[in-house]
């Protein structure tokens, strides 16, 4: 079952967003990523939403990848100020269909 989440990060910056995609892209490929897409929200911060083939892979990446590069970056306490995991209907990935 495939899963999707949406992180709202309210004090972040799209500098500090490179960053830590800089470290993140310097490692091997997220197993189980079929999609992420991050933007500037209005008003400040930004927005990330990714889909996963499955919320155990989401969460080895979260913790093995994605924290220790956001703690190098933000520090080790900074959480998104919004996250919603929902499972996902549909996935369309032109070209896979």
């Amino acid at each position: 079952m495939a899963i999707g989440v949406i992180r709202e990060i309210g004090e972040g910056t799209l500098d500090q967003y490179d960053q830590i995609h800089e470290r993140i892209a310097a490692g091997p490929p997220a197993e189980g990523l079929l999609c992420h897409v991050a933007g500037a929200k209005h008003g400040g911060g930004f927005r990330i939403i990714e889909v996963w083939e499955s919320e155990e892979q989401l969460q080895r990446f979260d913790q093995e990848v994605v924290g220790p590069a956001v703690g190098e970056v933000v520090g080790p306490d900074a959480r998104p100020s919004h996250e919603e995991i929902f499972e996902v209907h549909n996935v369309i990935i032109p070209g896979q269909e």
